[in-house]
């Protein structure tokens, strides 16, 4: 699972990554900078390492310039290093369709990376664009209360407003319109599925 900053893929997929966690699967999360423009580094790496840490994810955090991932020279052969280190089945990313520059160079670039791995999702960020088109939907009951719950170690973010409890659980509720008897969903568009069917 690879995000642009600290808290990019607790956002995007964090309710579908504590699911796969419920199943026993080791979840990986790497992020590219370490968010300097949006606040402290220093502050933002703690607060990704306690967030990992309640959803029982290994993370990895690399240092490219905050606003400017797509100028960094290593950026597809560092995602290929760490895929290679981890072997994922799954690999979630930003959408192309988001109008950070940072979510797109990332979005791009791991789809090189990933290009054998089986499955490869894009989830949904606060600045995506209308042309976020997801066609899999993952029912996240279990899990949305704890997604809420990890968020809110990104202290240092809290005046953003999408990180405010009621916006993400309003999110899902909206999604989860997709899918029969289901309360909360989390969307994604899909790259690669050897498994069409959602969760």
């Amino acid at each position: 699972m690879s995000g642009r900053t600290p808290d990019d893929v607790e956002i995007g997929c964090g309710a579908t990554l504590l699911r796969h966690a419920g199943h026993g699967h080791p979840i990986t999360v790497l992020t590219l900078s370490r968010g300097a423009v949006g606040g402290d580094q220093h502050i933002r790496r703690v607060e990704a390492v306690t967030a990992a840490v309640a959803m029982s994810a290994q993370l990895l955090v690399a240092d490219l310039p905050d606003t400017r991932i797509g100028e960094a020279p290593r950026l597809v052969t560092l995602i290929e290093e760490v895929i290679a280190l981890v072997r994922p089945t799954t690999v979630y990313v930003h959408s192309g369709a988001d109008n950070h520059q940072d979510h797109r160079a990332v979005h791009e670039a791991t789809l090189i990376a990933a290009r054998r791995v089986q499955q490869v999702f894009c989830y949904q960020s606060p600045s995506s664009r209308n042309g976020f088109a997801p066609t899999k939907f993952v029912p996240v009951d279990e899990s949305i209360d704890t997604k809420v719950a990890v968020l809110q170690h990104y202290r240092s973010q809290s005046t953003r407003h999408y990180l405010d409890p009621e916006l993400i659980t309003a999110t899902a509720r909206y999604w989860a319109r997709q899918l029969p008897h289901t309360r909360y969903a989390e969307p994604f568009e899909v790259i690669r599925a050897t498994d069409p069917s959602p969760g």
